[in-house]
């Protein structure tokens, strides 16, 4: 049997882009019908809203991804904001404990930490983790194993450093897109300078930590896919270059994930 990785996060975006880079830095393959998955985990999306006809690969619902490869099957599930993810996390272990022989070898919880400093946040996470009978981490961005069990948390941007998931789409956009960042960062920048001359409440959200860097990548999404959302656009488009290894803005999350999908053998 395949080993099991369940990584939770806070919302879509995140969910598209770990999927990007297992897809593209480790090899695994996106399962788009639910009739490639093992029994185990049809079981598990029971509890879910589920599209028609089987397919499995729509953004819309808050359903796991599937990946695998010849020695992981990896689900990662949206647990719809980083206060929903201990509730997300609690019904997911329940629907896991009702499948004799099927379990997590490997747990996953990958945040922003927003306002928080990481080491807050990675306490309460660590805790959380440690409360599921997982082996707990030290430190914020590692994974700590125990026999054939490994669990971590990490948080965007990497490397200890605060921040959030645009942290790291914004590094990417401008290797992928340099022209229409540079000019879609122009654009921001001169709206933020004219508010700040004359403010109004038309533009709360733009004036918050992360405004300017979300209002960046929404002005991109705009030409790259009209209508459309980021989440659209990072799962079609490509927004990690070919060369993985080369774009440095992943190295944490690639460091990770690697820690999280290495085998391990019970010492027992």
């Amino acid at each position: 049997m395949k080993r099991f990785i369940y990584i939770i996060t806070e919302g879509v975006h995140d969910v598209l882009l770990i999927s990007q880079v297992l897809q593209r830095g480790f090899g695994l393959s996106v399962i788009k019908n639910e009739a490639g998955l093992p029994q185990n985990a049809k079981s598990w999306l029971k509890m879910f809203p589920w599209p028609i006809k089987g397919d499995i690969t729509r953004r819309a619902v808050p359903t796991p991804e599937f990946l695998e490869n010849d020695a992981v099957f990896v689900g990662i599930s949206n647990a719809r904001g980083i206060g929903e993810i201990r509730k997300r996390l609690s019904a997911d272990f329940e629907a896991f404990y009702r499948e004799d022989g099927w379990f997590p070898g490997g747990l996953g919880i990958i945040l922003d930490t927003d306002d928080k400093a990481p080491e807050k946040r990675f306490r309460e996470f660590a805790d959380l983790i440690e409360q599921t009978g997982f082996p707990r981490p030290t430190v914020l961005d590692s994974v700590a194993e125990l026999g054939e069990q490994c669990a971590g948390v990490f948080s965007f941007p990497g490397g200890g450093q605060p921040g959030t998931l645009e942290d790291v789409l914004i590094p990417l956009a401008g290797t992928r897109f340099p022209d229409l960042h540079a000019h879609a960062t122009s654009f921001v920048q001169t709206w933020q300078q004219q508010d700040a001359a004359s403010p109004s409440n038309d533009h709360e959200e733009l004036r918050k930590p992360k405004g300017g860097l979300k209002a960046t990548l929404s002005a991109m999404v705009s030409l790259l896919k009209p209508g459309k959302g980021l989440a659209s656009s990072i799962e079609d488009q490509r927004w990690i270059p070919d060369d993985i290894s080369s774009c440095l803005p992943l190295n944490p999350l690639m460091a990770f994930l690697n820690a999280l999908l290495l085998e391990r053998k019970d010492e027992n």
